[in-house]
């Protein structure tokens, strides 16, 4: 095991990737890690908390476990009683509890737009709670297979959205702090979407990388930035941020990324435990062959919420277990999906600072753990999934992703993503203390060339801890990484993100991981 010093992390926080070569020495490399530490539940500071309070159980409202008669009625009472004492919990007593029938209407979506709502389940093993859905979703649009819902949508479905305001500091790299042209309306404990794109950029978001004819979003739009952060203090113009706004860039003028804010009526503190989300897929998946392969089998979405969490739950045959969209700083945690493979084995779509950790992929879904649609500064921690898939990059410009603790493969073609929005990760993406199963793909590639095709687009990640079968760390191709450290061995410390939050913490981690 190899050692990495506190020191070199210590100097590597608040740093923005940037290109450099491939090495091997552990000091290059500290200049290239951006800072994970503020990924999850209230920035990783505390564990969601053990919610008690006022109860309502789905069975005072109609619900009957194990009867096979469709509960989605009952359910969507309970959730409106919610919406009107929230905070409360929603409780599920053992038994399985239907989503719609087998041969009755089509199955819609249940909802709960309330912040403070806790859906309680009695466990997510065997003797537990289960939510089973016994037919598939039909898409909203059956021309585009992605407009399925889930069975179960949480948080407001449409956010309010203030007055935007301009950034008018210079963007130089990370900063706590923002200088605007407008600081009124804004208060403490406020959310902001910080928002920019701008075309003449291109070129500089995917160097040392040319830019393709095929990336029509970029080259028409420019690279899409979107974060969602908390606002700690308001000085005048001057606002300061809990967490930094980062970019995969660091600019020679940076006036030139126009950025704007604007507050967000975020929902907040919803959780799901203790729940089993099951399905009836059962088909060999295809990728894209009908809407019911996408999406049909969609179980759980998150929308628009910040310091919320999924925690102990499982899927099992389901083609989308869950989706944070639009979130920020969310905890999925010691969950798990089984059964059949489908299409995505998770979702984190334009989802700011939110954290997987103790989450497994034993399905094997098309597209493993990762992410999607302008996300930014994710972390998966002790993730897994076989040798079947890889981790997902599915394109539209997400960027400053850790893989932390993980173990999984390598495959080609499961990245995902449009080639309009190639390519399918920007800067930032770390692997820390990797361990790859499976047989290695010889001469892999993170940025494929054209002469194999117009996908498979990822901007060489750093790579520190890259160990597994004998021959997995030298399966790369040449100058695949901007650095790569460790090959065939792990470093200490185990976890960069744990490392970095306790360095921020001064030193100490938070109680609820010290035993993890």
């Amino acid at each position: 095991m190899h050692p990495f010093s506190s020191l070199l992390i210590l100097a590597a926080l608040a740093q923005d990737p940037q290109p450099a070569p491939s090495a091997d020495s552990l000091e290059s490399v500290s200049a290239t890690l951006p800072d994970f530490s503020y990924a999850g539940y209230d920035h990783g500071e505390s564990a969601p908390p053990d919610v008690d309070g006022l109860t309502l159980d789905v069975t005072d409202f109609g619900a009957v476990p194990d009867d096979r008669r469709d509960d989605a009625a009952a359910i969507q009472r309970a959730f409106d009683a919610a919406e009107r004492v929230a905070p409360c919990v929603v409780f599920f007593p053992p038994g399985r509890f239907q989503l719609g029938t087998l041969n009755g209407p089509p199955i819609k979506p249940l909802t709960m737009t309330a912040s403070g709502v806790v859906l309680r389940g009695s466990g997510h093993e065997a003797g537990g709670t289960e939510l089973f859905l016994p037919r598939h979703l039909d898409a909203v649009d059956p021309e585009k297979m992605w407009t399925t819902p889930y069975a179960l949508e949480l948080g407001p479905a449409s956010l309010e959205q203030g007055p935007p305001k301009r950034v008018v500091s210079a963007y130089g790299g990370p900063t706590n702090e923002l200088l605007l042209d407008d600081g009124r309306d804004l208060v403490v404990g406020d959310w902001v979407r910080i928002a920019g794109r701008t075309p003449e950029l291109n070129a500089a978001f995917v160097a040392p990388h040319e830019l393709e004819p095929e990336w029509t979003r970029m080259l028409e739009q420019g690279v899409q930035v979107s974060q969602r952060l908390q606002v700690a203090a308001v000085s005048g113009e001057q606002i300061t941020l809990r967490a930094p706004l980062r970019i995969a860039l660091t600019l020679e003028d940076p006036r030139d990324l126009e950025l704007v804010v604007s507050e967000q009526t975020m929902g907040t503190g919803i959780g799901v435990e203790d729940l089993a989300f099951v399905g009836d897929w059962t088909q060999r998946f295809r990728h894209h062959r009908s809407d019911v392969d996408d999406g049909g089998w969609s179980l759980l979405q998150l929308r628009n919420v910040n310091d919320s969490w999924i925690r102990r739950c499982r899927f099992t045959n389901v083609n989308r277990p869950w989706v944070l969209s639009r979130c920020a700083n969310v905890s999925v945690l010691d969950s798990y999906t089984d059964g059949n493979s489908g299409h995505h084995a998770s979702g984190l779509s334009e989802a700011t600072n939110c954290l997987v950790a103790w989450y497994a992929d034993r399905a094997g879904h098309h597209h493993g753990p990762g992410v999607q649609a302008r996300a930014a500064g994710n972390v998966f921690h002790a993730v897994t999934w076989p040798a079947s898939t890889s981790f997902e990059a599915h394109a539209n410009f997400p960027m400053l992703t850790l893989f932390d603790a993980c173990r999984g493969a390598l495959r080609y073609g499961h990245w995902g993503g449009d080639r309009r929005g190639l390519p399918n990760h920007l800067g930032g993406l770390v692997f820390w203390n990797f361990e790859q199963v499976g047989a290695p793909v010889r001469g892999f590639q993170f940025w494929r060339p054209r002469s194999k095709g117009v996908h498979g687009r990822v901007l060489p990640p750093v790579l520190v801890g890259w160990f597994g079968p004998a021959e997995a760390a030298s399966s790369l191709a040449p100058n695949q990484a901007r650095a790569l450290v460790s090959k065939g061995t792990s470093v200490e410390p185990a976890s960069l993100w744990k490392q970095q939050l306790a360095a921020r913490l001064g030193g100490v981690l938070p109680a609820w991981l010290a035993e993890r």
